[in-house]
Formats: structure tokens, sequence, C-alpha cells
């Protein structure tokens, strides 16, 4: 296991915005425009996810401010993440700073 601490340089009122947006079309738009790093993290935590509790249920939960599945809260912060990156760019990133 490993840590990383990455920092983006964003819009925040624009990323702000997409929490709690309650907007299908949104949702449509970040599930398309996201879909390989969606997709990478279903298949990275395959063993913790089903299909009803994946990446795109957390992203629509995101959009519509609620929270479903707190037993995989760790994908809530992932999925965050991959919004940040795609309204901003990534400033910073250093990983396994313990070693």
């Amino acid at each position: 296991m490993s840590y990383s601490v990455c920092a983006y340089l964003i819009e925040a009122d624009k990323v702000r915005s997409v929490y709690g947006a309650c907007d299908n079309q949104l949702i449509n738009q970040l599930k398309v425009a996201l879909k390989q790093e969606l997709d990478s993290l279903n298949d990275s935590f395959s063993n913790s996810l089903n299909t009803d509790k994946d990446a795109y249920a957390v992203l629509a939960d995101i959009v519509n401010g609620k929270i479903r599945y707190p037993e995989i809260a760790f994908m809530y912060g992932y999925v965050y993440e991959k919004i940040c990156n795609h309204y901003g760019t990534q400033i910073y990133c250093a990983e396994n700073l313990w070693q």
C-alpha cells in the first residue's frame, strides 16, 4: 500500500458546482469524458465493487449530492479526483511519501 499527494489547479466554482447539481445531462457528459478513468477505477477495485456499486454509480451520487454506498467511501475520493483532473490541471504529485 502506498500514499500519494496530488495538487490540482482548478476553477473552484466549476468543480464545486458539480456536487449536488442533480443534472442528468452533466452525469452523462462526465461519464463520456471520464470513461477511461472510471473503467480503470472499476478494474483496479473490482474485488470491492459490483454492477450496482461502481465508479459510474459514485459519479452519479456526487452529481446528485448523495452518498448511497458508504462501504466504498474510498471510491468517492477517487472519482472526485478524476472530476478535479477533468476541470483542471494536475500541478504536483508525490507518490510513496514515506519511502
